[in-house]
């Protein structure tokens, strides 16, 4: 049974379903799409539009959030909730897939990864912990544990190595989320900890690159690795870093007098199964999950670029097919609106994805061609087959802007290059992905998907 997710109708005919997710901010109706909230903002529009669009959770990016406007000025507003004007609930990623995909200069640990800031330019080092303890002060609805993001052409070594790397800092995340639900944190005591534990990772990278060089051996001109115990991931996902760190830690007592920051609420945190493309470690990592008690799962590593469709559905099965049922799946990233429908075939309850605003920014418009069908066409207005379109942008929609404005007037205002053509087509395209989503419901309930 689950603290936060109620299941309301069942589909005969797929593993779709309705239900509530309860959170401190409010009830969410699943299946559910979360708009991105990159930097505590939808690109485009305020949170009045939210509102009105029926927004009921929003997405925030912990490692944007973060790097700017940093802790300091979040810490200080009240969390991101005060901060951003959103009484709501949020969800916050962990920074791993944002320190993978946009740092050109990263590595990943068993400690955690090291990053070049896009902000800055400077080494910053981001854990399971750190994650953590930010996520506090952000003071989102639900956090996510920290993973290992991969490249969509990952061989099955790197993706296991991954998995069980994913599955230690699901361990480590549960328990500093645990403890700070209990203590509260401060924004000196998480720049103590990044400044500790990024030493300790980078002692441990220097043995890891004595080791190798010691266990290297010339062969018809070629180095061969010979693999060694001290090299191995150990599926218990102990390994050296955990004994160190905390002795470590013992340095950052003394700032436990400082006022902590720590939500008046409850707060709840999600593991990441993941695995790549391989049903194997799919089905693994999804045992391995469940065995942490999480009270939600996201799905990670489904939509990192270049997959064929019928992969990303079999990666998905396979571990909602072993997920608990009465617990509520988050599909971390995905996707476009034939995407989500098939998802939901297959058990997905909550979404989120830049598609709809990233093509909305870019000339791409989603309309119904039939809505009982969940039929979509979508439209590159800047063709000049709109030139002389005088159709309104949507007349049905419930904007005044998208009922009076034409799509004419919307080609001219982006080939102008004028912003309002950016919120009327945001506005468009995420009150499509709502709309998509009230006629999900509506389907599941009515026996029809």
């Amino acid at each position: 049974m689950s603290e936060i997710f109620k299941i309301h109708q069942k589909s005969k005919i797929s593993k779709a379903r309705t239900g509530t997710v309860t959170l401190a901010h409010g009830e969410i109706q699943t299946p559910v799409f979360m708009s991105i909230g990159t930097i505590g903002s939808v690109k485009g529009l305020d949170y009045q539009d939210l509102e009105k669009l029926n927004a009921e959770i929003i997405l925030g990016n912990t490692y944007h959030l973060w790097l700017r406007p940093g802790l300091k000025v979040l810490e200080k507003a009240g969390g991101l909730h005060k901060f951003i004007n959103w009484d709501r609930p949020i969800l916050t990623d962990s920074g791993g897939f944002q320190a993978f995909s946009l740092s050109k200069i990263r590595k990943f640990t068993d400690e955690g990864v090291f990053f070049k800031s896009q902000v800055d330019g400077q080494q910053r080092f981001l854990s399971p912990e750190i994650s953590m303890g930010i996520q506090t002060i952000l003071g989102s609805d639900i956090a996510l544990v920290l993973d290992e993001a991969l490249a969509a052409e990952v061989n099955f070594k790197e993706a296991k190595m991954a998995m069980y790397r994913t599955f230690a800092w699901a361990k480590r995340s549960k328990s500093e989320f645990e403890r700070l639900q209990k203590e509260g944190v401060s924004v000196n005591q998480l720049i103590e900890l990044e400044k500790t534990q990024s030493k300790v990772a980078l002692e441990k990278l220097a043995q890891i690159k004595k080791a190798k060089s010691d266990h290297f051996k010339k062969l018809a001109g070629k180095e061969i690795e010979i693999e060694t115990k001290e090299l191995e991931i150990s599926n218990s996902g102990d390994h050296l870093f955990e004994t160190k760190l905390f002795s470590d830690n013992e340095k950052i007592e003394n700032l436990k007098s400082e006022q902590n920051f720590m939500p008046p609420y409850p707060r709840y945190l999600f593991g990441i199964p993941q695995g790549a493309q391989f049903p194997e470690l799919r089905q693994e990592s999804a045992r391995l999950t469940m065995e942490l008690d999480f009270p939600g799962y996201s799905i990670g590593g489904v939509a990192n670029g270049g997959e064929p469709e019928e992969i990303m559905y079999a990666q998905v099965l396979a571990q909602t097919e072993i997920l608990e049922e009465e617990k509520p799946r988050h599909l971390l990233g995905v996707g476009t609106p034939r995407d989500i429908i098939e998802m939901v075939k297959r058990g997905i309850d909550m979404f989120d994805c830049v598609y709809p605003t990233r093509n909305a920014r870019h000339g791409s418009i989603f309309v119904w061609t039939d809505y009982e069908k969940l039929e979509y066409e979508v439209l590159k207005i800047q063709s000049s087959r709109f030139e002389m379109d005088f159709s309104p942008i949507n007349k049905i929609s419930k904007f005044s802007e998208l009922k009076s404005y034409k799509k004419a007037y919307l080609r001219h205002l982006f080939k102008a290059k004028e912003l309002l053509a950016l919120r009327l087509a945001t506005l468009n395209n995420l009150e499509f992905y709502y709309d998509l989503m009230i006629q999900i419901r509506r389907k599941i309930n009515e026996g029809g998907l």
